[in-house]
């Protein structure tokens, strides 16, 4: 079994990333050759109470995975009600060159990886999935590959902990999808809020509106505005506003935890297109 541990922002009020910072050495497993039975009580509680933090743990941190499908393994909470209990998480690849390698859109064909985890893929959970502390000494042939993350608040010294376990110790998946993408509609949903891109101008957005209860309450956006200016061979001045550029979808990933989405915004003189900047957004839960 590998233990892993994240330490979470120190700051609180902004739902950043947090990545793994620290792997503690691999322990060793005289797991026998047999179904896996239930783990012993729980060794710790969780008191974790972040709720809005998104965890990134980096591929490199994950040894044990590389050169293995993503759909090899299972991520698991555990509770003393229920047990082990799978939470939704997602592996997303990165190329040779770092690049997302995209699921929809043109860029998926151009920026692909090789379909298995390596070090630079990254796999997403939230801090809020986490469960308590359970040994796994008693999981049978399952604690040899068995990954424990521990999640660690610096502020508070709170902990949660999350599993990774072959797909094989349970056939019970996680159905909650948290965030989703409409890119017809330019429109990503989450169980928290409804964003929309606008249409005249889709490097901008015109529509966020906060869920609560399941409804969709009043849109508290009326419109984002872009206003730029350069001069064209030091002499003639161009300004340049959202409904100037020309914004194309390259490719989005849409995952249970995140929704990553690329486009391409391209500001042309006459027909030559004299500025384009790639823009990546990635959307969470909160």
């Amino acid at each position: 079994m590998a233990v892993l541990t994240v330490c979470l922002l120190a700051d609180t009020a902004h739902a950043e990333e947090s990545v793994v910072t620290a792997q503690v050495a691999s322990t060793g497993s005289q797991a026998e050759k047999d179904p896996a039975p239930e783990p012993a009580a729980p060794t710790g509680a969780k008191t974790l109470r972040r709720t809005l933090d998104p965890v990134v743990v980096m591929g490199k941190q994950l040894p044990h995975t590389h050169n293995k499908l993503p759909s090899e393994f299972k991520l698991y909470r555990w509770s003393e009600a229920g047990g082990f209990k799978p939470i939704p998480y997602q592996f997303d690849e990165r190329d040779l060159e770092n690049r997302y390698a995209f699921t929809h859109g043109p860029d998926s064909e151009l920026y692909s990886d090789d379909g298995l985890i390596d070090a630079n893929d990254e796999l997403v959970f939230m801090a809020a999935d986490s469960g308590a502390q359970v040994p796994l000494s008693d999981a049978g042939e399952n604690a040899v590959e068995a990954i424990e993350i521990e999640l660690l608040d610096p502020v508070t010294a709170e902990k949660g902990w999350v599993y990774l376990l072959p797909s094989t110790f349970s056939e019970e998946v996680s159905s909650t999808d948290y965030v989703s993408i409409e890119e017809t509609e330019l429109q990503v949903t989450s169980s928290d809020y409804v964003f929309r891109f606008s249409k005249p101008a889709p490097i901008t957005f015109d529509y966020l509106a906060i869920r609560h209860a399941g409804e969709e309450l009043m849109n508290i956006v009326d419109r984002m505005k872009i206003r730029a200016w350069s001069r064209v061979l030091g002499l003639i001045r161009v300004d340049v506003d959202e409904e100037d550029l020309e914004s194309e979808l390259r490719g989005y990933i849409d995952g249970p935890v995140r929704v990553i989405r690329r486009s391409r915004n391209t500001y042309h003189i006459a027909i030559i297109p004299t500025l384009r900047t790639d823009l990546e957004a990635a959307f969470y839960r909160s």
